[in-house]
């Protein structure tokens, strides 16, 4: 909810930024839709209008006001919306860190919630990322190979067995960001911009100390060695487990996660 200060502040610098202009709605984002702003956080809004004509003339970017607070103004034009199409960044502010200020025809709320994933598309990212972390030598079953949910896990990272010690590391570096999106589908959630994607872990509803803990093992190299390797990877492990293991309570994770896999994932051709 908006604190009466935030929309004090709002509505008494609204006719300025809007210029004479009539949104269909205003929205609030960033830090103060968060509740984490400070005295350094702009104030970020966005207007939505019907079309580019009728926001002609309003307020757009980063900008000083003459009291020195820094705005942050985006645009959405109605006539060019494509939810769909939205990368995921934006749809986790618009889902989960836009607050309407002024949405009297609920257009803006009907935007946020077209934003947030449902539960088909969340079964489709937990089977894609627990499949590509797998190709990374990370599996669930604690022996390899082994048929598990419908996935036939053969793949074993063969860098440490070649010798390339600095691309088996950098293979847990891969793990390490797929597993971060994994965390966020199984809150139910899209992963967010790259600028904030770690900084929300804690704030999410499922986010376990054990969780936590292993993620931050798994980000500690103390050496291009095979011993930091097996530490790495006994945490990434751990977390894969977590993740799997709360999705499934969740229902976001089928039993068969390699026919939703298979079901999703075009048939490999290279033409």
């Amino acid at each position: 909810m908006l604190g009466l200060s935030a929309r004090r502040l709002i509505g008494a610098a609204l006719p300025e930024l809007l210029a004479g202009t009539t949104p269909v709605a205003v929205g609030v984002q960033g830090g103060v839709a968060r509740g984490t702003a400070d005295e350094f956080s702009d104030t970020d809004l966005v207007f939505v209008y019907r079309d580019e004509e009728s926001a002609a003339g309003a307020g757009r970017g980063h900008f000083l006001d003459e009291g020195r607070r820094m705005w942050g103004i985006r645009h959405l034009h109605l006539s060019r919306l494509d939810v769909a199409r939205w990368p995921d960044g934006r749809r986790y502010v618009y889902g989960y860190e836009t607050i309407p200020y002024a949405d009297e025809d609920g257009v803006l709320a009907a935007i946020c919630a077209e934003a947030r994933p449902g539960r088909a598309e969340l079964g489709e990212r937990i089977a894609y990322q627990v499949r590509k972390i797998a190709q990374r030598g990370i599996a669930y079953p604690d022996r390899l190979p082994a048929r598990w949910r419908g996935f036939d896990l053969t793949e074993i990272d063969p860098w440490l067995a070649r010798g390339d010690l600095l691309s088996a590391h950098l293979r847990l570096n891969q793990t390490l960001e797929l597993l971060v999106g994994l965390i966020y589908s199984a809150n139910g959630r899209p992963r967010p911009s790259a600028k904030a994607v770690y900084s929300i872990l804690s704030s999410l509803p499922w986010y376990p100390e054990a969780v936590r803990a292993g993620l931050s093992k798994l980000a500690e190299v103390r050496a291009l060695d095979e011993a930091s390797h097996a530490s790495r990877s006994r945490a990434a492990r751990a977390v894969l487990i977590a993740c799997v293991d709360e999705a499934t309570r969740a229902g976001l994770a089928a039993d068969d996660l390699g026919a939703v896999y298979a079901a999703a994932k075009p048939a490999p051709t290279d033409d």
